[in-house]
């Protein structure tokens, strides 16, 4: 640890006597550590004021430590920048559910931060500087008023999760096949106009959700990502399912819910090996598939919403249980 480092480290240990000490040693450095100082005292007055609660330096500094910049829901325009002095300690940055309109550029100095979160914000674009923090995994930014993804965003290489809505956009850029690292997706499609064909690109991808009226046909390409463990289907016009959907062998998690143009479950789900959770709330449905011994790892089920109506519940349960064995989580429409 060099002698800069370990000024540092006595500055954000908290303790009055050593954040004293750092002051003079840096001085004696021929650096100058009080404008930081006041920085982090305006950042006890800050956490007072929106918390309203007594904060000390130990207190501000372990909390920052351990959940990171969080300051979700506070109804906040802006951020004040005495903020900056927060980025060392930082693992995460969390500034979701407010109202800005701009993205605080000190934040660009939290080159430690993993996880960003700006969702629910009013967001219409980012800093190109914002796609050199190679060190993000996790970026939330659904729910803003942003036109485009850039294709900067492949610089992102770390990158394993990512949740995005848009205004206006037409379509995804084709740099977003480069972010192999994605395990999980979540995207809003409501301003798409035909299915991002570039997700199928993302071979490593665990865990999809596809949500929104802009696209009306899924397409068979689901097939192949096969290593997908959960995927949910939100609110699509969808009318059928492609029959490559069945052909995930280690989905085990699937959610089909809001589907109000489906109608019926196609057989060819019940090929899924690996299926344990089944989420059809708020989808209109005949009825089930008639293969149920397919889904032999089958532990939660449920159709609240369907219009499914047997007039003998415990023969319709009996029906299940004899198909499947004992399902854990079974959930009906009354």
């Amino acid at each position: 640890m060099s002698d800069w480092e370990n000024i540092e480290a006595l500055l954000y240990s908290g303790q009055t006597e050593n954040m004293e000490l750092a002051l003079l040693l840096a001085k004696g450095e021929g650096k100058d550590l009080r404008p930081r100082f006041q920085q982090l005292q305006d950042c006890l007055a800050f956490y007072e004021e929106q918390y309203r609660a007594l904060y000390s330096f130990p207190k501000l500094f372990n909390q920052i430590r351990e959940k990171g910049l969080q300051l979700s829901g506070l109804g906040l325009f802006e951020l004040p920048d005495c903020l900056l002095a927060l980025a060392p300690l930082a693992k995460s940055v969390d500034i979701s559910r407010n109202n800005l309109r701009k993205f605080p550029l000190f934040l660009l100095h939290f080159q430690q931060a993993e996880t960003f979160n700006l969702a629910h914000n009013q967001l219409v674009q980012l800093p190109d500087h914002f796609w050199s923090l190679k060190q993000i995994k996790a970026l939330h930014l659904e729910d803003n008023l942003l036109i485009r993804l850039p294709e900067r965003i492949e610089r992102l290489n770390q990158l394993e999760e990512l949740s995005i809505s848009f205004q206006r956009a037409s379509k995804l850029p084709a740099s977003l096949a480069q972010l192999q690292a994605l395990k999980g997706l979540f995207i809003q499609l409501d301003s798409l106009d035909r299915f991002p064909m570039v997700i199928f690109e993302l071979r490593n991808l665990e865990r999809l959700i596809l949500q929104g009226q802009g696209v009306q046909l899924l397409p068979q390409e689901i097939g192949q990502l096969q290593n997908l463990q959960f995927l949910a289907l939100r609110e699509l016009p969808l009318e059928e399912l492609p029959p490559s959907l069945g052909q995930l062998p280690q989905l085990h998690s699937l959610h089909l819910v809001g589907l109000s143009r489906l109608g019926q479950l196609p057989e060819f789900l019940c090929e899924l090996p690996q299926l344990q959770a089944l989420n059809l709330n708020d989808t209109p449905l005949n009825g089930l598939p008639q293969n149920l011994a397919g889904w032999k790892n089958l532990r939660a089920l449920s159709l609240f919403g369907t219009g499914i109506q047997p007039h003998d519940e415990q023969q319709w349960q009996a029906k299940i249980q004899a198909a499947i064995g004992t399902i854990e989580e079974l959930i009906w429409d009354f």
